[in-house]
């Protein structure tokens, strides 16, 4: 996590004295543990993305937004999207330059923004481009 795990805990005060909150009515509202919020707010510990998803929700915050805040993804890492193609839409082309790029390197598919959000130092982010349209009659179905 490359954020200090002290930012989270002023973040998520912030909110709670927005809407007027103390620990226990948002461990009410977000189902989560009164002493668990109490350790994120000090800074003793960071949060899961899995416990992460109620309180985004009480709050009123998108999820990806309080991920960012609490360090488990860079800003960097949340601007990047995971583009999934499906094949019927590549070129032939770009089909055989993808497989070849995944059978010279032993690549895998790109991750979904769940495993990236699990795994944050695992995976590089770089920029994608959108995949070029198939015109009408082109490609290898009859």
């Amino acid at each position: 996590m490359d954020q200090d795990r002290g930012t989270f805990g002023p973040y998520l005060k912030g909110h709670m004295d927005r809407k007027g909150w103390n620990i226990t009515q948002l461990g009410l509202e977000a189902g989560v543990s009164q002493a668990i919020i109490s350790r994120w707010i000090s800074g003793q510990t960071t949060p899961s993305v899995e416990n992460l998803r109620p309180v985004a929700h009480a709050i009123g915050r998108p999820l990806l937004e309080v991920v960012v805040a609490a360090g488990i993804l860079t800003p960097e890492e949340a601007k990047a999207k995971v583009v999934h193609s499906p094949a019927g839409t590549l070129s032939d082309e770009q089909l055989l330059a993808e497989v070849e790029r995944r059978i010279k390197t032993g690549a895998r598919p790109a991750p979904t923004l769940e495993k990236v959000a699990e795994q944050p130092g695992r995976f590089e982010v770089v920029g994608a481009k959108k995949p070029a349209r198939r015109k009408k009659g082109e490609g290898g179905r009859s």
